[in-house]
């Protein structure tokens, strides 16, 4: 499967799943950490994989996540809708992932208190759900606009941004990578956004008990995007997890300030894990 590869090519692979809308690139934001820690991250381009039926949609990603890691042990990072797939992945996998963190997580929205403090993300997954033709025709319009007017489209994404958030747009080099973003994300089109989206909409709260792996979540206690009830109920669901909150930190902002501590507890976890070997 197509992919982009940050951090060290010849390090600890660790396989990325970037948020909705967003795109491969969004990895670049964990390259320096990566570097500096000797990883890899391979960073999956979902748009290149067809189909809209989200279950043969996580088979599909599941079995090409397992062929691009081989026999090396999987280690998943997934940042806010990239997060449900890593833990959709990670449920299916025959053999337990070697661990999987997760940052700035979105949680199945049928758990309770879920959608509490969320911004106007809570109308485009209502939209989504109950009129899926009409969100179908927003996401083109959005789609039309990534490709056109990218600028135009981050301000509406970040109108009522919380937190550090609220500066990102304001700083020339992450503006610049934030656009960068929506450019390759509507590249094709919004089709990989509309499955996406529809994918995390539906139930899959179910899948958390099979995940075995031990699970790192990194949120900022700010987030309107994902609220931090979420990754406090995907706490409560699953087996082995740990929860780091960021103060005064929100959506994206928690992906630039996580990503050195986070890179450094994978390599801690992967000297461990020889040590014990």
């Amino acid at each position: 499967m197509a992919h982009e590869v940050f951090g060290d090519p010849d390090g600890q692979p660790l396989v990325y799943l970037h948020g909705t809308p967003g795109a491969a690139c969004e990895a670049a934001f964990l390259d320096a950490a990566a570097k500096a820690n000797g990883l890899c991250i391979l960073a999956l381009a979902r748009e290149q994989l067809t189909g809209d039926s989200s279950e043969a949609y996580l088979r599909q990603l599941t079995a090409e996540v397992v062929q691009l890691v081989g026999e090396r042990p999987l280690h998943l990072i997934g940042f806010s809708i990239g997060a449900s797939l890593a833990l959709r992945i990670a449920a299916r996998l025959p053999t337990p992932a070697a661990g999987v963190w997760l940052v700035s997580a979105a949680a199945p929205l049928e758990l309770p208190g879920s959608l509490d403090g969320m911004g106007a993300g809570r109308y485009t997954f209502a939209l989504a759900r109950q009129y899926p033709r009409l969100f179908a025709g927003l996401a083109a319009y959005q789609g039309w606009l990534g490709r056109h007017f990218p600028a135009a489209l981050l301000g509406m994404l970040f109108q009522g941004a919380q937190g550090a958030d609220a500066s990102l747009l304001g700083e020339a080099a992450h503006k610049a990578q934030l656009l960068r973003i929506q450019r390759q994300g509507f590249a094709r089109g919004a089709a990989a956004y509309v499955r996406d989206v529809q994918a995390y909409v539906q139930p899959w709260a179910s899948s958390l008990a099979e995940v075995r792996a031990p699970v790192q979540l990194w949120h900022g206690e700010l987030d309107n995007w994902a609220p931090l009830g979420m990754p406090r109920n995907l706490l409560a669901a699953l087996a082995v997890s740990e929860l780091h909150t960021l103060p005064g930190l929100s959506h994206y902002s928690c992906l630039l300030a996580a990503s050195a501590p986070l890179c450094a507890q994978v390599a801690a976890s992967l000297v461990r894990a020889k040590a014990c070997c």
